[in-house]
C-alpha cells in the first residue's frame, strides 16, 4: 500500500458562527537541514462542527522505533490563540483482509505489503557478555487484527538456539518478554492499572507456548485463546502468535483503538553445545519500546500502535 504518513490536528467550533484561520506547526522533526521549518494550513469550521486537517509529514524521516512530542498553534480570526502539545507516534497495526493462520509461515502476512517495525536499543547482560553483530542477535516484527484478533509476527537472527524447558523457565533462553497496555494513552493522563506482561518462546519439547505473568485489573490471568507458533531457520527464528479480544481486555479489535507495546528479545548462546555449557554468565537482549520490568516496566514510555484499515 501506499504510505501516506501525515499529522492529523482536530478542531471542534462551540461557538454560533464560523470559526476560520490558520494552524501552524513548528516542524523540528520531519525536515532536511538544522533548522525547523513552519508548516501550516487554514481552516474552516461551521458552528457546532467538528474539521480535520492532516499536515503530510514525508515518511523517510519518520523513525517508527521513537515517539515525538510536537506542538501546533491555533490562530483564529476572532483572535483566539490556542497551544496544543501532544506526543504522537506512526506506528500502526494495519487490518488484514484474510484471517491469518497461526503456523509460522508468515506467506498469508503479505510482509512485501508491510512496513517491519525494528529493535531500537541494544541490552548487554549484567555479567559483561555483549552482542556480538547481528547474526547473534537483531530482528523486526509485524503487528496486524481483524475483529477476531491482535496478530504479531517477528523474525529474529540468532546462531545459536538455547532452549531448556518447557515452563516460565524459558525465560532466561532464547524468548521474547512481551508488554502490552490495553489502552492508549494522551499527554497528561493518569494511567490506568497494571498491563499484560509475558514469555513467550520455543519449549524443549518443541511446542511453543505464552506464559502470562501479569495482567491488568479485570483481565485474564493467562492469555486464554491465545495461539503460537515458533519456527527454528537456518539463522533464527520465526515468531507469529494472536490474541483474541478477550485475552487482551479491554482493548477493543476495531479501528482507531490503541495500545502501547513492549518487547524484549532474550537470547543465551552455547559456548559448547554438547556438553552444555553457555556462552558467558548472562543474557543479552535487543528492545522496542523499553524493558518492560523494573525501571522502565512503565507505559507512558512504551511505543503506542493505532489499529487501521
Amino acid at each position: 500500500k501506499k504510505i501516506k504518513p501525515g499529522i492529523e490536528i482536530t478542531i471542534q467550533n462551540f461557538s454560533k458562527s464560523v470559526s476560520e484561520g490558520i494552524v501552524k506547526f513548528e516542524d523540528k522533526y520531519f525536515t532536511e537541514g538544522m533548522r525547523p521549518v513552519i508548516k501550516q494550513s487554514k481552516y474552516k469550521v461551521a458552528p457546532g462542527k467538528i474539521d480535520k486537517l492532516v499536515i503530510p509529514v514525508d515518511l523517510s524521516f519518520i523513525n517508527l522505533t521513537r515517539s515525538y512530542n510536537v506542538a501546533v498553534e491555533v490562530f483564529d480570526k476572532s483572535g483566539i490563540k490556542i497551544v496544543k502539545e501532544e506526543e504522537i507516534g506512526f506506528r500502526a497495526a494495519e487490518k488484514t483482509v484474510m484471517p491469518i493462520t497461526i503456523d509460522g509461515d508468515l506467506a498469508d502476512w503479505h510482509l512485501e505489503e508491510r512496513i517491519a517495525i525494528p529493535f531500537s536499543n541494544e541490552f548487554t547482560g549484567w555479567a559483561g557478555r555483549e552482542r556480538e553483530g547481528d547474526k547473534d542477535l537483531s530482528g523486526k516484527f509485524w503487528v496486524a487484527w481483524d475483529e477476531n484478533f491482535l496478530y504479531f509476527a517477528a523474525v529474529i537472527k540468532d546462531d545459536s538456539p538455547v532452549v531448556r524447558a518447557n515452563t516460565i523457565d524459558i525465560w532466561p533462553d532464547d524468548n521474547i518478554m512481551l508488554g502490552l497496555y490495553p489502552w492508549g494513552l494522551k499527554k497528561g493522563e493518569i494511567l490506568n492499572s497494571g498491563y499484560y506482561r509475558e514469555h513467550i518462546g520455543p519449549c524443549a519439547d518443541g511446542k511453543a507456548r505464552i506464559f502470562r505473568v501479569g495482567s491488568v485489573t479485570g483481565g485474564p490471568g493467562e492469555a486464554e485463546g491465545a495461539s503460537i507458533a515458533v519456527r527454528r531457520t537456518d539463522d533464527g527464528w520465526v515468531y507469529e502468535w494472536a490474541y483474541p479480544s478477550h485475552a487482551i481486555f479491554p482493548l477493543q479489535l476495531k479501528p482507531d483503538s490503541r495500545f502501547r507495546l513492549s518487547l524484549y528479545v532474550i537470547d543465551r548462546d552455547w559456548e559448547d553445545e554438547k556438553n552444555k555449557k553457555l556462552k558467558g554468565a548472562s543474557l543479552i537482549a535487543i528492545l522496542f519500546g523499553g524493558f518492560n520490568v523494573n525501571v522502565d516496566a512503565r507505559p507512558e514510555k512504551w511505543m503506542e500502535f493505532v489499529l487501521t484499515e
